[in-house]
């Protein structure tokens, strides 16, 4: 595998390489960043930069058209407004990921020079991530596409084949890194109340699992691209709005062009001796309405398999794929490569992409117990029917986790092939410039100065009765707060959690004080507050509780039994990090809150996140933590160096886990209907 770690490596691997899948390169970096670069406040500077990630996708992926299609343009409003950044933030990320952007489009217009180019672009795009000490992942990429190139062709000549390849691909070999996912998440949110925008997210999306977007292939894609593209300057500059339902309007018209006889929406795939079942499930689902490809009826004999496999592969990636499980599928390497490729386009299952249906009573390898399967053996032909249709409407497939919660911790699989819990989402700060950075390591020092001063104050006392949960709460306190801006040290999540029992201790213990305690408290809780503002899952986390369906308890028996099963295979899968964070989230504030009296007048000024009933923010968060360590638990199977421990894990696991989320989404969206 190519190792580059610097613009420098890079332009040396450039040296000699010619063809256009080195715009490829160039564009995947910018794409990377996109996240940030989003996070503009003027709407004009995240609209250039789509614009420019956009035309210059479209010439990678349409070659013969690219002299069309407005690429000089598009590069030339997206430096102007970097270099307007520039004059205001030179460091922002912001101002990288945009000249990424503009960088990227310069290197597909270039007819010449573009080593250059395409070495500042990966440049840009590591600079807009150094504040988030992460510039190794955008390397780490890069790295992989050069890679994933070389293993095309020998030769130096990378050209439309291997770009269009390259450009299928997702851009991340692994999960997202928690900067993208962060920052994608916060344009998510502002921008939800727009549809428009949606245009965009759809977009971003689908390049970034490296699908078809708004779910159009063929020329249908290709005409509504190529319109975006074609916009003139006039037109982009006519505001987001305008611009953005523009598109959607195209996207809309195009749709109904897609109909099932041009893109079918399964793929059978089966061992020969199954064919006769097979047909059987063909004919069910033309019988509901869908369409279907399978080997019996669209791949002759003489057909070449490869040539075969990429088009169900293009199927699969818009539609899905059911496999008939029997003794011959497990064996035939033709059935194990159809299901690892529809497996790699879903592997936590979240899309749904692999349909398993049991034909025959078979002894399952590790691998294709992950996915839940349902089973035809010894039914009758009403029942058989039934249970197809269900399982492609409903009942197959991999549990999946939900999207949009915000868990207080999260998880990750070490290379030792064991999961751990780590902070995560919660603990990532929020850093718009360099003066905002220096501020927050300000409020950071202050807060655990001020913590540790006011408990070796209230512990030099003689006696501290009444206060005695006050001090464990500081503690507490003290353990999870992070330290200065090291990345995964503790978790701000439990650390609020904390201050906010402080506070109600604090109300209901304001007597046992002393006046110099009192007045520490007070500093320590205004800096905290202050902490808050580059933190914004906190108030993300406690707007989800305020928003919950109320009265809707928590299947506790369930959680309980999950933490056991959790306990049970740990240290063999689960690192012991992770019992003690589900610990801590499902943790009562009760027991640390015996000796609460009534509240006292204290001058303490209003929470400004309100009031929170306590017992439905720890079922909240039970829920949202279980739903986050379940999406990182079903990439396991990859990772375990012991695929019987994992399959062992996910039979324990699986039952808890389906009813706690369950719960989270009737919490989320109401009752279903």
């Amino acid at each position: 595998m190519a190792e580059l770690s610097s613009p420098e490596d890079f332009e040396s691997w450039l040296e000699g390489k010619a063809g256009l899948s080195i715009n490829v390169l160039a564009l995947r970096s910018a794409l990377r960043v996109l996240p940030l670069l989003v996070d503009a406040a003027d709407e004009s500077v995240i609209l250039s930069g789509l614009r420019a990630i956009t035309v210059s996708f479209v010439a990678v992926k349409y070659p013969t058209k690219a002299k069309k299609v407005k690429l000089y343009d598009a590069a030339d409003e997206a430096d102007a407004y970097a270099e307007e950044l520039a004059e205001f933030s030179p460091e922002n990320h912001t101002n990288y990921a945009v000249r990424a952007a503009s960088e990227a489009a310069w290197v597909v217009a270039y007819k010449s020079g573009r080593t250059a180019a395409t070495s500042r672009t990966a440049f840009w795009a590591a600079s807009a991530v150094e504040e988030f000490d992460d510039e190794i992942a955008i390397w780490r990429e890069l790295s992989a596409d050069v890679t994933n190139l070389e293993s095309i062709t020998a030769s130096k000549q990378f050209g439309a084949r291997q770009a269009k390849a390259l450009i299928s691909e997702k851009l991340w070999s692994g999960s997202v890194p928690g900067w993208a996912a962060d920052y994608w998440a916060g344009f998510k949110r502002r921008k939800r109340r727009s549809e428009y925008w949606q245009v965009w997210i759809d977009l971003y999306e689908a390049l970034q699992d490296g699908e078809h977007p708004w779910n159009l292939v063929g020329s249908p894609l290709e005409e509504v691209l190529m319109k975006i593209a074609l916009q003139t300057d006039d037109e982009w500059k006519q505001g987001a709005i305008k611009v953005n339902s523009r598109i959607k309007q195209w996207i809309d018209e195009a749709n109904p062009k897609q109909s099932r006889s041009i893109l079918p929406l399964f793929f059978i795939s089966y061992s020969s001796p199954e064919e006769k079942l097979a047909r059987v499930v063909g004919n069910v689902l033309e019988q509901a309405g869908y369409s279907y490809v399978a080997q019996y009826k669209d791949m002759p004999a003489g057909s070449n398999f490869p040539i075969e496999m990429r088009k169900a592969l293009e199927i699969v990636k818009s539609g899905r794929m059911i496999a008939l499980l029997s003794p011959a599928y497990i064996d035939s390497k033709h059935c194990q490569a159809e299901w690892a490729a529809a497996y790699n386009l879903d592997p936590d299952g979240a899309k749904r992409k692999l349909v398993p249906l049991l034909v025959t009573k078979t002894e399952l390898p590790a691998l294709y117990q992950t996915t839940v399967y349902r089973s035809l053996v010894d039914l009758g032909t009403d029942a058989e029917r039934a249970a197809i249709l269900d399982a492609i409407q409903h009942g197959s497939g991999r549990m999946a986790a939900m999207n949009g919660l915000h868990s207080p911790t999260d998880f990750d699989w070490t290379r030792a092939g064991k999961m751990r819990a780590v902070a995560g989402a919660a603990n990532a700060p929020i850093l718009q410039s360099t003066r905002s950075k220096q501020n927050h390591a300000n409020r950071l020092t202050a807060s655990r100065f001020g913590a540790q001063t006011l408990l070796d104050k209230v512990r030099a006392q003689s006696n501290y009765s009444g206060l005695e949960d006050f001090v464990e709460a500081l503690k507490g306190y003290i353990e999870h707060l992070p330290e200065k801006t090291a990345r995964n040290s503790g978790n701000m999540h439990f650390a609020d959690n904390r201050m906010r029992m402080m506070r109600t201790l604090a109300e209901s213990s304001w007597q046992f004080m002393s006046n110099v305690q009192r007045a520490e408290f007070l500093t320590l809780y205004q800096e905290h507050v202050g902490l808050r503002v580059y933190y914004p899952e906190i108030p993300a986390f406690y707007e989800d509780v305020n928003n919950g369906q109320e009265n809707l308890a928590l299947p506790f028996d369930a959680f309980e039994k999950f933490e056991k099963s959790v306990v049970k295979h740990t240290p063999k899968v689960f690192d012991p990090t992770i019992p003690s964070d589900i610990g801590e989230v499902g943790a009562r504030e009760a027991d640390i809150r015996q000796s609460v009296g009534q509240p006292e007048a204290t001058g303490l000024p209003p929470d400004p996140l309100g009031t929170i009933n306590a017992e439905k923010a720890r079922s909240y968060g039970i829920g949202a933590t279980i739903n986050q360590f379940w999406k990182v638990f079903l990439n396991g199977e990859k990772v375990v160096k012991s695929g019987e421990a994992w399959g062992k894990a996910y039979e324990d696991l699986a039952p808890h886990v389906k009813t706690i989320l369950e719960w989270a989404r009737e919490f989320m969206n109401g009752p279903p209907s």
